[in-house]
């Protein structure tokens, strides 16, 4: 698929291909105190971006993750081949990586580095530090594309912030909570299956039960958000089956 149709202006994917955009660059390094866990080393961003936004997920979206050093790139070798995983990075409240999680961009490889604290998963946080809104996602890419969602609508998108739970773990928004106190409304983004649905239902009687707003907002007629999103921008080329 050409850059230029997956939403990609030519400036941009001209920089990206020259491997000099902005947000390409290697994250932050900080110290990094888990015991047994180290962030995989830096390998194909190109091929990162490139498949974050083959999902769907926008420009501005990206550039934020990759300028923070929430997303890159990084290749694992077999015998075989070489392979590019997307790093999903989570950082704990002194701003030292955490957590990371893998994404294949090939197939369906997806799992966590040994020793990620998964108190500390993927999250994009709201531009004011006070937000009350707290968005709870299943996935780093669910979570992204619900953002890009917003900007399709034109719609500010870091009034809220964004965590993904890794799966359907408890931790991530125990742990949110304790470090977010003024976060007073919940908006439970899980997938729409039979887990999901359940998972959600569990959160909003117990996070209702202890004072905070919950809605529960599982897409509608997609199973996630990346899928809805890809849905939305097939309508607008008109290729929707």
């Amino acid at each position: 698929m050409e850059l230029a149709q997956q939403g990609v202006g030519g400036t941009t994917a001209m920089q990206i291909v020259c491997a000099d955009a902005p947000f390409l660059s290697s994250p932050p390094v900080t110290e990094e105190k888990n015991v047994g866990f180290a962030l995989p080393p830096r390998g194909d961003h190109f091929k990162a971006y490139q498949y974050l936004t083959g999902r769907g997920v926008c420009d501005e979206v990206l550039a934020f993750c990759f300028h923070t050093g929430r997303v890159y790139g990084t290749n694992r070798k077999t015998a075989e081949r070489e392979y590019t995983n997307c790093v999903f990075v989570g950082f704990d409240e002194s701003g030292n990586p955490a957590h990371a999680g893998l994404r294949g961009t090939q197939g369906f490889f997806r799992g966590n580095v040994t020793g990620s604290d998964k108190r500390h998963p993927f999250c994009i946080p709201a531009e004011k530090e006070g937000a009350s809104t707290l968005e709870l996602y299943e996935s780093p890419i669910d979570a992204m594309s619900d953002a890009s969602l917003r900007i399709r609508r034109g719609e500010a998108w870091r009034e809220q912030h964004y965590l993904s739970l890794d799966g359907l773990s408890m931790l991530p928004i125990e742990n949110f909570l304790k470090s977010h106190p003024g976060v007073t409304h919940l908006r439970i983004c899980t997938d729409n299956d039979k887990a999901g649905r359940e998972h959600a239902a569990r959160l909003e009687e117990e996070y209702t039960a202890r004072g905070y707003w919950v809605e529960s907002c599982i897409p509608h007629g997609a199973k996630d958000y990346n899928e809805l999103l890809q849905k939305k921008l097939a309508r607008e080329r008109g290729t929707e089956r």
